[in-house]
């Protein structure tokens, strides 16, 4: 069976998975370079049903399927997967809060006996890739690869990784780069294209926002790029969240709105077919760039009877755009999955406000959040559980009356609620909105705080992990405001910590505790990284000392590193640990460990964490492992995945604006997927 290089979520218990792919095909010229201006009409679109999301193949071959799960309506799975653990929703939003980049780049220098613990005595030095290692080293062994091989493993990481590295170097290099990408939009293996219209994304060309556009409407021009045949429904879908990187990225204003009316336009045509993926598509790329607040907000939107909305005065201001994904949002014949992402998406676009509007922004959709959250009223499960995410990003810790409501509803979701998701994300959500400071005196922070330090202490044993979260998330927004660590927070999450026995909870409250930076909790999380044996919560105790600063601890962690080659999730997370730790040791001894690897799940292991923690020391033994036909074409694709990690110079992966926030129990298989097939399980 082969395979294609994608990240699993199930994750969360595994490292990598892969997908199946074919040989990449000949040259296509681009079209005009020009921006059309958001009045353009777009043409007429095709489309092709995708297969049953069940039972997936990629040209024709079965795609691997680990304990042989099956989606559900409500997005869960069977056979093995529950997305209701926290550790799905750690998976996806803790890049903001690790910011590895800041602490393997450079970080804070250490000092005193940090240097006899193995650390760099030199501490804050910088160790980012040059752009000349990214032109002459990088660039070149990922454009050798895809130009020397028709492995689909290495050529899809490969193209991944082009538009990882290329995303922050000069016009002239991301265009030279683009014309190497986009040949690959005519593979007959769907995996490979698909990567290929992400990497254009990710590499921010804006050139190539026109053929974005295209292949989401499936017109002329995009079938000319795809070798003369109708655009696949997954392709669609992965332009739609191209456009959307790429408007979240530009700092040009024109490139925004087009990207805007091209998504709109695409969501008010869309006709219900055999799959939601391009609607749930274009509803978060849509969140994801949002234009400038001017003018006056519109009115308020009426139902149209059956007529879909104009998409017109959706890229026209801020104003425009919230109020076209309210339409969506009220449109009941809509698939439930799209509708549930446009709350999470309409919160994002209030979080990027600065503008007149944002009052009012949030003065019209907290209410209709509320409205949709209340206990009679009927509303889909998957939708409910977005509107409980939004609220978080919504709400603050003020004394005004709508965030008091907030605040309130969501601690009146208690443990008798029917649906799991909506229990567990009303933690999260109100350690947001505890966190968020105002415009008025704080007066809601401490019944937040005693309400989740209550669930910690006396709630039921699912519901524990979840606060500990949920009072890690407010005090740690709290702290990087100025405040300090809360006493009765840290007393009680070094409670729970010292008491826990289950990996659930020693996993979440060790993490907790990392976000709070108890000092007093080092020794505990010492004691359960030694006396823990489940993998997953070692790595989270791990984690926990790493976000702590326990740098005395380096040594422990460093072991659990040298001891874990084939226990690849252990590894990851120990080595995160490590690298916010600031040990500086934590590279070499990787790259030793890699040069004495021999099977495919060490190489696995290790080119991946050294590609998470990596710095300039990783580029030379990953460009040989790349460059070597004697590793295994699986490993040569961890070692291009690792190199466009090492090589990227933003702070956060690439993937983070839409993981942030993102309801996975909504998820359609193009967004994510527990077999590897979805666009969050792109490396």
């Amino acid at each position: 069976m082969q395979t294609v290089l994608r990240a699993s979520a199930s994750v969360l218990a595994g490292l990598l998975l892969t997908a199946s792919v074919s040989a990449h095909g000949s040259t296509y010229q681009p079209p005009p370079s020009t921006v059309p201006g958001p009045g353009t009409a777009p043409p007429g679109k095709g489309g092709t049903p995708i297969p049953d999301p069940t039972k997936p193949t990629y040209g024709g071959n079965p795609v691997a399927t680990p304990g042989n799960p099956t989606a559900t309506p409500g997005g869960r799975q069977t056979g093995g997967v529950d997305r209701t653990r926290w550790t799905w929703w750690w998976e996806f939003n803790r890049e903001p809060y690790l910011r590895l980049k800041h602490h393997v780049l450079g970080g804070d220098p250490v000092t005193g006996e940090d240097g006899f613990l193995g650390l760099d005595p030199d501490g804050g030095a910088d160790l980012r890739p040059t752009t000349a290692q990214i032109r002459d080293e990088i660039l070149p062994a990922l454009v050798g690869a895809i130009e020397r091989t028709r492995q689909p493993d290495v050529v899809s990481s490969a193209l991944i990784a082009l538009g990882r590295v290329g995303d922050d170097l000069p016009e002239s290099d991301r265009a030279g780069i683009a014309e190497r990408i986009r040949p690959f939009l005519k593979e007959d293996s769907l995996e490979v294209a698909e990567a290929a219209v992400i990497a254009l994304g990710i590499l921010g060309h804006e050139p190539s926002a026109p053929l974005l556009a295209s292949l989401l409407r499936d017109d002329t021009i995009a079938r000319q790029a795809v070798g003369g045949r109708a655009v696949k429904t997954r392709m669609r879908a992965f332009a739609a969240y191209a456009l959307g990187l790429m408007g979240n990225a530009t700092t040009r204003e024109d490139v925004r709105r087009y990207a805007v009316h091209e998504l709109a336009a695409a969501l008010a045509e869309e006709t219900d077919g055999p799959s939601p993926d391009v609607e749930v598509a274009c509803v978060i790329a849509l969140g994801l760039a949002p234009v400038e607040d001017r003018g006056e907000l519109p009115p308020t939107a009426q139902r149209r009877g059956k007529a879909r909305v104009d998409p017109g005065p959706a890229a026209a201001t801020l104003g425009g755009q919230v109020a076209f994904l309210r339409e969506v949002l009220a449109d009941k014949k809509r698939d439930d999955l799209v509708r549930a992402h446009v709350p999470v998406s309409l919160a994002r676009l209030y979080a990027a406000s600065d503008g007149p509007n944002r009052g009012a922004i949030k003065a019209r959709l907290a209410p209709d959040f509320l409205a949709r959250i209340a206990p009679m009223r009927r509303e889909p499960r998957e939708l409910v559980q977005s509107c409980v995410i939004a609220l978080g990003f919504l709400g603050d810790n003020d004394a005004d009356e709508l965030d008091a409501e907030i605040r309130s509803r969501l601690m009146g979701i208690d443990g008798q609620h029917p649906d799991l998701g909506v229990r567990h994300f009303a933690r999260i959500a109100l350690g947001r909105c505890g966190g968020r400071a105002g415009e008025s005196p704080a007066e809601g922070v401490d019944a937040v705080r005693r309400f989740l330090q209550t669930e910690l202490a006396k709630g039921k044993a699912d519901e524990r992990p979840w606060a500990a979260l949920g009072l890690g998330i407010l005090e740690r927004a709290l702290l990087d405001e100025g405040a300090i660590p809360n006493r009765t927070s840290t007393k009680a999450l070094r409670v729970a910590l010292v008491g826990s026995k289950a990996p659930d909870e020693i996993g979440a409250t060790a993490l907790a505790a990392g976000l709070v930076r108890d000092v007093e909790a080092e020794s505990p999380l010492l004691d359960k990284l030694a006396g823990t044996r489940d993998d997953e919560a070692r790595g989270s105790v791990a984690v926990g000392l790493g976000l702590l600063g326990a740098r005395t601890a380096a040594a422990r962690v460093r072991r659990v590193v040298e001891e874990s080659t084939f226990r690849p999730l252990l590894l990851r997370d120990a080595a995160t640990g490590l690298s916010l730790l600031g040990d500086k040791q934590a590279v070499p001894a990787l790259i030793a460990m890699l040069g004495d690897a021999r099977s495919l799940s060490s190489q696995a292991a290790i080119s991946s964490a050294l590609g998470r923690i990596g710095d300039a020391r990783s580029i030379q033994p990953l460009v040989e492992m790349l460059n070597d036909t004697n590793v295994t074409d699986r490993g040569r694709a961890f070692a291009a995945v690792a190199l466009g990690i090492v090589g990227d110079t933003d702070e956060l992966p690439w993937n983070t604006p839409i993981a942030v926030g993102v309801n996975y129990h909504a998820a359609p298989v193009t967004l994510y997927d527990d077999e590897g097939l979805g666009l969050l399980n792109l490396l």
